[in-house]
């Protein structure tokens, strides 16, 4: 164990991407289980993915999150992979969704 604890709180992100949001008027959370979250930020859609390092389980985790776009009518455009914040965590996708346009 560590001398010096923080008593479980967690250091915030060292990055320069950190956005605040007014949470009433931004931030809707579409849907949120265990490893798989779609939120709604302003007028865009975002999910993120918690990998478990099993190919099925990860692509189930992934589909539903993109089923849960499609029934908002939006489909992912761009997908990145990373690390999550926090020290001794998984790796995770965010997937970034745009309107869908007749399907195209």
């Amino acid at each position: 164990m560590e001398t010096g604890s923080t008593g479980g709180v967690l250091p915030l992100p060292a990055t320069g991407d950190a956005i605040v949001l007014d949470v009433e008027d931004d931030f809707e959370s579409v849907y949120d289980v265990p490893f798989i979250t779609v939120n709604k930020i302003g007028s865009k859609y975002l999910a993120e993915v918690v990998l478990s390092g099993d190919v099925e389980t990860d692509l189930a985790r992934v589909q539903t999150a993109l089923d849960v776009g499609a029934t908002r009518g939006v489909h992912a455009y761009a997908r990145v992979y990373s690390d999550l914040v926090y020290e001794g965590t998984a790796d995770s996708i965010l997937i970034h969704f745009t309107a869908d346009h007749g399907g195209l």
